[in-house]
Order: structure tokens, then C-alpha cells, then sequence
């Protein structure tokens, strides 16, 4: 008796001249079987979101392109085959039932899809196009494949190009750690944020040394690590938080390492590319490491299953018909979302908007500019940056004005900051949050202290999206979503501003509140005017 070991099992031969079971029943001459047929149906549901979503994909892999964060996404889609192909003796005899329940995965994916694309957050779209991806091959193959190949589909999120919104957090880890780790050690240290002086010099801890780029490593290749090499659910668990922890607590000892290194060799070694050389050389050696001694705790690999011969699974062989509908419903649905946005994504407004300093009324009165710093804001459609005086006391106003936004040209996105971590003049020494009055409602803003050439600035920072006021980046996302879902388009802007920094924070805070206080209704107005016919 020959064992059947391919992932789906081909019905029996029909008698001669019969052909095998098809679309149309007995007799029509369809060529493939249960598991050809599969296989070709799969494929096309795959090609056909691909397609339908062609504008998502391609960003996702141009982001392995450039990034070598996510570089490891060329891999995730053929280790998951990989994965299958690797438990093809378990799905020996399992035949595709399609679910359709799973169509509803495929409508809050696509929606979720939507949003994202209507709030301009890449991340969403990429998540709900994995999931879309997942959910419709549950919905074509059935709950009990899916059920075999859970985790190769899971593996499918590791796609998703995300965690950069983690590196602002680890690099103030990575910073505190670090000089208390050189205090410690008797390196006196003077820090300003994450820029920091010893004795034998400056350093700043950049993106680089988040170690955001190692923990996603460490993570996918640790989820992987666990799945072929334990069985016990608790034993993966384990690996997988290991996983976690040990990346983040050896970019700490990395970070320390490289800075003492430097500091010991008088700034000859651990400086230029050498640091980078360094620092993957030191990951490689502690995730070789943490992999060997967990290979020590190795479960006996599970013994291949004898697959039965026929259609193991219960019940005759689904007919290709069913799983060509399942696939059209899968597909159908997944049309419609795209088609949503280009009807709620069209542009409301073709006139530039204008700011004008000159149109902002109030007890300030606009005078020469007091600094050279200015937001690092992406392409808004419109810009006003302007200084004011009263009774001796100076502020600043910055808008940018943002409509018809798209990737690259959009008001709240990673690429817009402040101060970018690359600015050679300006830093960041603090942030925070400052409550302030505006047209006698509160308002709580972002905060933050900045340092340059000779000069300090307190500024200030929130969103007015559609006369809806909040520093909060998600929430401004939603308000984004939520006025394309109107059809009122997508008219935003950033509010910022700021004064010079001079004798205590408590004269700058007063002098920025008394600012917004008085010139809230000006700007309101102004911004309202710049909407103008935006609004249907």
C-alpha cells in the first residue's frame, strides 16, 4: 500500500472517459484534482489581493528595500511556505472545505484597510493586508487546514514592516541606562536628552542605538527557533520572551561597551563604522549564544503521522466549484474596499490654501524673526512662520497646513518632528505635556525644550484637524478617518508655538500661555479661512 504524503489528497480516478468531478459536475472535463485544484485556487486569491491592493504591497517591500530593520521581510513569505511544505505529512488527506464565516475577517481586515488609508497610517494597511491575506485562505481552505498551518500563517504578520514607533522610547532606555552605567563606573557625565559629554567627548544616542532593529530580529528569529526546536506550548513561551529580553538588555551593555571603548582608546576605536561593526558583532555573538543554551531544553521532534490512504478528513473530495465560488466571494469582497476609497478619497478643494501673518488680528503685533529654527515638517501645502511682540515679551507662531494628504506629504507621520535626531544645529534636551486656555476651553499640549546655536526655546505643539483640537498622533489619525468617512476631505494643520528660553521656564510658559490666550481666536479663524470650500 502506497501512504499518501502530498498536502491535499486527489479523489479517486473516474472511470474511463469520465473525467474527473468539475465545476459542473461529472463528466466536464476538468483537469485537476482536490489538490491541484487547491493549490491553483490559492494561488489565484493570493495574485488577485496582490493585485487588488498593488499600491500597499509595493510600499511594504520597499520598505525591506531600504530598510535594514525589515530587511527580513523578502524571507517571511517563503519560510512560511517552507513551513507547510516542512508539515506536509500532517495535512496528508486533509481536503479544503471552504468556511465562509472567515469572509467576515476578510471585511473587518478590508475595512481596517480603509481607514488606514484615509488617516494616511501605512502601518494599518499593511497589518490589514496581511490579515486579509490570512483570513481569506481560512475562508477558501477551511478551519482544519488553517488549523495545521497556524503557525506559518501567523508567521505571514511578520511581513508587516512595524515597531519604529518603539524607538523614541528605546532610546531614552538605551540613553538613561547607559550613563548610569558609566557613572557607575566612575565616567563623570553631563546630558543634555540623549546627547550626553564625558571628558573624551560627546556622543548622542541616535535610532541606531535603539536597538529596535535587533529586538525585531531577535523576535522573528526566536519565534521561528521556537516552534521547530520545542513542542510544550509553555517551553515556546519561554524562548519567545527570552527572545525579548535579551536584545534589549544587550543593546544596553552594547551601548555602554562602545561608549567605554571609545572613552579607554582616547575616541580611536568604537567611532565611525567601526561602532556599527561592533555593535552587530557583539548581537551575533549574545543571540548565538541564548540559541545554543536553548537548544540544550530541545523537545524530541514529533513523529510523522501515517496519512490514510483517500480522503482522510471525512467526506468525499470538495468539488472544485466550491472552492472557485469561495475564492470569488473572498475576492468580490476584497474589491469593494478600494473602490470606497477612491470615492471618498477624492480631492474636495483645488485651491491652495492661504496663511498670511498679516491676517492674524490680535494684541500681538508682528515683529522680526528672534530664531533660525523652524518645525521639520514633510511638504504641507502651506506655511506660516511668523514672530510677535507684547510689552516686551516675544513669540513665535508656526502653521503647516496640510490637505489631499498622501505618504510623504501628510500632518502626523514618523518623518515629521520637531527636531530631527540628524539636525546638526538643534536638540532636544526634554519633552513633556503644558495645559493651556484656548477661546476659554483647555487645551493640553505637547511640550518640549529645544537647544541651538546660543539659543534656548520652549515650544509648544498640537493639531487642529477640521476645528478639532489634540496633541495626541492617534487621535488626530482618527479625526483624519473619520471626515474622509463624511466626504469632508482632510484639511489639518499643525500649531506650534514657542519663545525663547531666557531666565526661568516658568517666564517662558507664561509668556507662551498669555500668547495662545489672546491669539487663539486669530488663529482659529485663520485656519477656518484656509478650509474655506474645502467643505462640501
Amino acid at each position: 500500500m502506497k501512504v499518501e504524503t502530498d498536502p491535499f489528497v486527489t479523489a479517486p480516478d473516474p472511470p474511463a472517459g469520465m473525467g474527473r468531478p468539475g465545476l459542473f459536475g461529472q463528466g466536464f472535463p476538468w483537469p485537476f484534482g482536490t489538490r491541484e485544484s487547491a493549490v491553483l485556487v490559492v494561488a489565484a486569491v493570493v495574485v488577485g489581493l496582490l493585485l487588488l491592493y498593488f499600491d500597499t504591497a509595493r510600499s511594504m517591500a520597499s520598505v525591506w528595500y531600504r530598510s535594514e530593520t525589515f530587511a527580513h521581510g523578502f524571507l517571511v513569505a517563503p519560510i512560511a511556505l517552507w513551513l507547510v511544505w516542512r508539515d506536509r505529512h500532517r495535512l496528508a488527506g486533509q481536503v479544503p472545505r471552504p468556511f465562509y464565516p472567515a469572509l467576515i475577517g476578510v471585511a473587518l481586515a478590508g475595512f481596517g484597510w480603509l481607514l488606514g488609508e484615509l488617516a494616511s497610517v501605512i502601518g494599518v494597511t499593511h497589518f490589514a493586508l496581511v490579515l486579509m491575506l490570512q483570513a481569506s485562505l481560512i475562508a477558501v481552505l477551511g478551519l482544519e487546514i488553517a488549523r495545521r498551518i497556524a503557525f506559518p500563517l501567523a508567521f505571514l504578520l511578520f511581513a508587516v514592516p512595524a515597531g519604529e514607533f518603539l524607538v523614541p522610547a528605546m532610546m531614552n532606555v538605551t540613553a538613561d541606562v547607559t550613563i548610569a552605567a558609566l557613572r557607575a563606573t566612575g565616567v563623570p557625565v553631563y546630558r543634555e536628552g540623549n546627547f550626553f559629554l564625558i571628558p573624551t567627548g560627546a556622543w548622542s544616542v541616535v535610532e541606531a542605538c535603539s536597538g529596535v532593529r535587533y529586538l525585531i530580529a531577535s523576535f522573528m528569529v526566536g519565534c521561528l527557533y521556537a516552534y521547530l526546536v520545542y513542542r510544550k506550548p509553555m517551553k515556546r513561551l519561554a524562548f519567545v520572551a527570552v527572545s525579548l529580553a535579551v536584545p534589549v538588555v544587550a543593546n544596553w551593555l552594547r551601548a555602554y561597551l562602545i561608549v567605554m571603548i571609545g572613552h579607554l582608546s582616547g575616541n580611536k576605536l568604537a567611532a565611525g563604522v567601526d561602532h556599527l561593526i561592533y555593535g552587530w558583532l557583539f548581537f551575533g555573538v549574545v543571540i548565538t549564544l541564548t540559541f545554543w543554551i536553548g537548544y540544550f531544553w530541545r523537545d524530541p521532534p514529533q513523529p510523522a503521522p501515517a496519512a490514510a490512504v483517500g480522503t482522510a478528513g471525512g467526506g468525499a473530495p470538495t468539488a472544485t466549484g466550491s472552492l472557485l465560488i469561495a475564492a470569488a466571494f473572498v475576492l468580490s469582497l476584497a474589491s469593494l474596499w478600494p473602490a470606497a476609497l477612491a470615492a471618498l478619497d477624492a480631492p474636495r478643494n483645488t485651491l491652495p490654501p492661504a496663511l498670511a501673518a498679516s491676517d492674524l488680528a490680535g494684541p500681538w503685533q508682528p515683529a522680526a524673526p528672534f530664531t533660525a529654527w523652524k518645525p521639520a515638517f514633510e511638504s504641507p501645502r502651506a506655511e506660516l512662520d511668523a514672530a510677535f511682540q507684547r510689552d516686551g515679551a516675544a513669540a513665535g507662531l508656526y502653521l503647516a497646513y496640510y490637505r489631499d494628504q498622501r505618504q510623504g506629504a501628510e500632518l502626523v507621520s514618523s518623518l515629521n518632528a520637531l527636531v530631527k535626531t540628524s539636525d546638526p544645529s538643534w536638540r532636544l534636551v526634554s519633552s513633556g505635556t503644558a495645559h493651556l486656555a484656548w477661546k476659554g476651553r483647555p487645551l493640553q499640549a505637547k511640550s518640549a525644550l529645544l537647544a541651538g546655536p546660543g539659543q534656548r526655546l520652549l515650544v509648544y505643539q498640537w493639531y487642529w484637524v477640521d476645528g478639532r483640537l489634540t496633541a495626541a498622533d492617534p487621535l488626530a489619525k482618527l479625526y483624519l478617518a473619520w471626515l474622509k468617512l463624511q466626504g469632508r476631505g482632510d484639511d489639518s494643520a499643525l500649531v506650534v508655538v514657542y519663545t525663547p528660553f531666557v531666565d526661568t521656564r516658568e517666564a517662558a510658559e507664561h509668556t507662551l500661555q498669555r500668547f495662545v490666550a489672546d491669539m487663539a481666536p486669530a488663529i482659529d479663524e485663520l485656519l477656518e479661512r484656509a478650509a474655506g470650500g474645502g467643505r462640501p
